[in-house]
């Protein structure tokens, strides 16, 4: 499978395995299983929880970043 056809059933909000069937159950939802090829959709709990680590990681490093020559910059108390 190639990136052109990722990002066309990405968009197209289609399953990612098979391009069939949806993945979107309303506006906000998520079908649990592929109505075509049955792919289960849902995650299991602490599935993102690297991804926080990560982000939380590179938030600090950008405020500190931005913070630190402004505090020594302007010579704020």
């Amino acid at each position: 499978m190639n990136f052109r056809t990722v990002v066309l059933r990405a968009l197209r909000l289609k399953c990612p395995v098979c391009g069939k069937g949806g993945i979107a159950n309303g506006l906000l939802n998520t079908q649990e299983k592929c109505s075509a090829c049955e792919t289960d959709f849902v995650v299991e709990s602490g599935y993102f929880l690297g991804a926080i680590y990560f982000n939380y990681g590179v938030t600090v490093l950008l405020v500190l970043s931005i913070a630190i020559p402004l505090i020594f910059a302007a010579n704020l108390p």
